[in-house]
């Protein structure tokens, strides 16, 4: 059933690739901010901010593996499947 990936299909890969990035690289930014909060109250906030910016990314990867499956693609080049949705399992916590 495999065949050539379309080129939208391609472009829709590749825009949920960078938008998940996108949404990680927040995720690091937040926690770092919120490492640096003395307020609980505060610093649980930005902590929720975190884990959104997180469920965020893994649904976009998500929908990038979806995407490869329905075009009969295994994997991306360039992209550690093993890694994906890392931490799926973080709880964050303020301290």
């Amino acid at each position: 059933m495999g065949g050539a990936m379309s080129e939208d299909t391609k472009r829709d890969i590749g825009q949920a690739v960078s938008a998940a990035a996108r949404w990680r690289k927040l995720e690091r930014e937040a926690l770092d901010v919120a490492s640096g909060l003395a307020d609980p109250e505060a610093k649980r906030k930005m902590l929720f901010v975190a884990e959104s910016y997180r469920v965020l990314a893994e649904r976009i990867e998500l929908r990038a593996e979806l995407l490869e499956a329905l075009a009969g693609k295994k994997s991306r080049p360039g992209i550690d499947n093993a890694t994906r949705g890392k931490g799926t399992d973080t709880t964050y916590e303020t301290k």
